[in-house]
């Protein structure tokens, strides 16, 4: 979940910014600029709220699996360039 949450914190910088200083995997700039650009910002701060907060729950007793599941189909439909599909992953 941290590698996710990390390309999707830079997605966000490079669809709200125009040169972001730093980013945490310069190496996926080009592909992470390109689904960026098809996403609302306000779809990606959502994705990452969730993403925090699966981070939170695969400390508990969750279904890791369930929980995996949930984030990598989300993942898919941004990638997809379908943001608006699910709404983001489901609580």
């Amino acid at each position: 979940l941290r590698w996710i949450s990390s390309c999707v914190m830079d997605m966000i910088r490079l669809r709200c910014c125009r040169q972001p200083v730093a980013l945490r995997n310069p190496d996926l700039r080009e592909p992470l600029q390109r689904l960026a650009a098809g996403c609302p910002p306000e779809r990606l701060f959502h994705y990452l709220d969730r993403l925090n907060a699966g981070g939170r729950e695969a400390q508990s007793s969750i279904n890791d699996q369930l929980l995996l599941e949930d984030v990598l189909i989300a993942w898919h439909e941004l990638a997809a360039g379908d943001c608006g599909a699910r709404g983001g992953i489901r609580r």
